[in-house]
């Protein structure tokens, strides 16, 4: 059965990460080659290199793009729009789809509103008309 013989295999090469000495040497492989792991990365999921955000970043004013927050480079997170099949499309596809970089405040906003203002707007207009009661202490 190739199937199950492959199986082994993969199961002792993963057993193998799972020892100290393993573990070891993925934490130093990581540490030497940290910027192509993450170039890779950003490559896969968003279409871009890490100087394609390094630029980002620099033209943002190495701030939020949302709130204007200043941060690290690797404390922003790349937001794009959600279409469907987007994880099927190919890198030069997926860099079309990028809008710039965001804290992970605000671009977990944009994703639990569905990236749909009208939503942001509604709750925004909702905290401005409860803000005045949230100063104020209830006997």
């Amino acid at each position: 059965m190739p199937y199950k013989d492959k199986n082994k295999e993969n199961s002792r090469n993963r057993a193998r990460y799972n020892t100290p000495e393993g573990k070891k040497y993925k934490a130093d492989y990581y540490i030497r080659n940290k910027d192509s792991i993450k170039s890779a990365k950003l490559r896969c999921y968003y279409g871009i290199s890490l100087e394609g955000k390094k630029k980002m970043y620099e033209d943002q004013n190495k701030c939020c793009d949302s709130c204007n927050r200043p941060y690290s480079i690797d404390e922003l997170q790349v937001d794009h729009k959600h279409i469907p099949g987007y994880k099927q499309l190919d890198a030069e596809e997926k860099r079309k789809y990028v809008r710039s970089l965001l804290c992970r405040a605000c671009n977990s906003c944009a994703g639990y509103a569905n990236d749909n203002p009208h939503l942001l707007r509604m709750v925004a207009n909702y905290l401005d008309k409860h803000s005045p009661s949230l100063t104020t202490t209830h006997n």
